[in-house]
């Protein structure tokens, strides 16, 4: 019974690593909303510990490591309540987390603490358990406390999947009515994050339903699993770093009470409005990638807190709805200008400080009606011939 490596535990093995760096650079970054940030870096270095150690069972190389042994299956009820604190935090303006949230980590604390005689045992013992229990054929499966606090997990994070699904719904009546502090393209990705958790949920489901049925092992059963798990963990990182300040920052609420107390007076957030105007006509920051909402508070000499009350109460949009059309007017007088018809829309996008193409076509088709290229279109019909 000697470890050994094969092609699929490769791939695995480098994609948890790959996970996991994301999740130290996403954690590490300054950008966008931190207590998003942090969640979602936290998720992604989740599942790259539970599928080192899927790889490690795989290979048997926990004859090697035994004190890996079962580590992190704790861990997996911290996946539904990750995914819910996540949403719930790029749709809130509040910052940071509240002491009640712990409470969502209280399965995953009760289910280690039932490990907890197994955690204590020596490296040797352990070894035995493995080569004796875990790793001979398994002829069946006993229906034990252990295997309870596994199954659990599969209503644990459905449960939480059902929670974010509702909370993703309020975000959309919201955003109907104009009051959301949640973007067309957060939401978009919100939704196509919990579908993702969905497919998860359901190999697992598929899988689980397997053992009760007394169907044999195979290892491949594990390889599907894991590969759906892999495919979503890349996703979340690959769209998380496209575009961290779009999907990862929230918003402050169009309509609310946060601003009761503050000193901002009507005519110093017109006046401060003016003078943003003419600081993004002028030096055309707006154009600046990174650009954030501290950078420009800066620039204008006043605090964040008070600019963005000026933007939200006079102008009625967030941030990155000022900053944007401000980018949408740059394409427009761009597509306009025949000179530039050898461009590429998106080239010009790019230039106007967009980083996405998703992002800027909603913004230019909530700003004009139209799509980019129906804009550039129509302005070329209506040149003179």
């Amino acid at each position: 019974m000697e470890p050994q490596f094969n092609a699929w535990a490769l791939v695995f093995l480098v994609a948890a690593g790959h996970a996991f760096l994301m999740g130290v650079a996403l954690a590490s970054s300054s950008r966008g909303n931190s207590t998003a940030r942090f969640l979602l870096a936290t998720m992604l270095i989740v599942f790259a510990l539970r599928l080192t150690e899927v790889v490690a069972y795989w290979t048997k190389y926990l004859l090697v490591f035994p004190h890996l042994f079962s580590t992190t299956v704790p861990i997996m009820y911290l996946y539904g309540p990750l995914l819910y604190l996540y949403a719930r935090s790029v749709g809130s303006a509040q910052s940071g987390l509240r002491p009640r949230d712990l409470l969502h980590g209280l399965p995953a604390l009760a289910h280690a603490l039932a490990y907890l005689p197994l955690y204590v045992l020596s490296g040797g013992i352990k070894v035995q358990i493995l080569q004796e229990y875990v790793f001979t054929a398994p002829t069946g499966y006993t229906i034990d406390l252990q295997f309870l606090l596994h199954f659990f997990q599969l209503p644990h994070l459905l449960l939480y999947m059902v929670l974010t699904v509702r909370l993703l719904g309020s975000f959309e009546r919201q955003e109907k009515e104009d009051k959301s502090g949640v973007t067309a393209p957060q939401l978009h990705w919100l939704k196509h994050l919990t579908a993702a958790f969905g497919l998860i949920w359901l190999c697992w489901f598929i899988y689980n339903l397997g053992i009760l049925a007394g169907v044999p092992y195979v290892i491949e059963l594990d390889y599907i699993v894991s590969a759906g798990v892999v495919s979503v963990v890349l996703g979340i990182g690959f769209f998380a770093f496209r575009a961290p300040d779009e999907l990862n920052e929230a918003q402050a609420p169009r309509k609310t009470k946060r601003y009761a107390r503050s000193g901002l007076t009507p005519s110093d957030a017109h006046r401060h409005l003016d003078d943003l105007d003419r600081l993004m006509i002028g030096q055309e920051l707006y154009r600046d990638k990174n650009l954030r909402l501290d950078d420009l508070a800066a620039h204008l000499a006043i605090g964040p807190h008070h600019l963005s009350q000026a933007m939200n109460e006079h102008l009625g949009k967030t941030f990155h709805e000022v900053v944007n059309g401000y980018r949408v007017e740059y394409v427009k007088r761009h597509l306009t200008d025949p000179s530039n018809d050898h461009l590429t829309i998106l080239g010009v996008a790019f230039d106007a400080g967009f980083n996405s193409k998703a992002t800027f076509n909603t913004a230019f088709k909530k700003a004009t009606g139209q799509t980019p290229s129906q804009f550039r279109a129509t302005i070329r019909v209506d040149a003179p011939a």
